[in-house]
């Protein structure tokens, strides 16, 4: 088990969590619900996509075919 979940702390600001309050893992431990609203937004609109599993294109143009 994770240390900082042993001593139920939040792995990035190391605040005690409560009785029943959320924890969110992250990497290779769990963080707070605001450490993880922080990490979460210093993520690139890529990386947010693929923690959804959505698929990122380019769009192109359909080529005119000749008449």
């Amino acid at each position: 088990m994770n240390n900082a979940l042993q001593r139920g702390r939040c792995m990035e600001c190391r605040a005690e969590f409560e009785q029943d309050e959320e924890m969110f893992s992250w990497e290779n431990g769990w963080v707070c619900a605001e450490c993880f609203e922080a990490l979460f937004s210093e993520l690139d609109r890529h990386e947010r996509a693929r923690l959804i599993g959505c698929r990122i294109i380019n769009y192109r143009r359909p080529r005119r075919t000749p008449v």
